[in-house]
């Protein structure tokens, strides 16, 4: 019976610790968001200025960059992580 009982204690345990898991996951995954949405407006401002964040890319998908990463961190932000 004492078996039992400590195995439901440590599934108890297990889930909690599981839960918690997910909570931060999300917590994070909402930050990256953020700051993707973040990056995606400060480079369609700063292309107006002649400034290009994203040098590294082809010019035609250098273009498109601010949408690009304004849709990744609005799915990451919004996107259903294990409530």
């Amino acid at each position: 019976m004492k078996f039992a009982s400590n195995l439901l204690l440590i599934k108890a345990r297990i889930n909690k610790l599981f839960l918690l898991r997910f909570y931060y996951m999300k917590k994070i995954m909402v930050i990256i968001g953020n700051l993707l949405i973040g990056f995606a407006i400060l480079d369609f401002i700063l292309s107006y200025f002649g400034i290009n964040l994203t040098p590294f890319l082809p010019n035609e998908i250098a273009r498109l960059s601010p949408i690009i990463f304004g849709v990744l961190g609005l799915a990451i932000t919004k996107a259903n992580w294990k409530e």
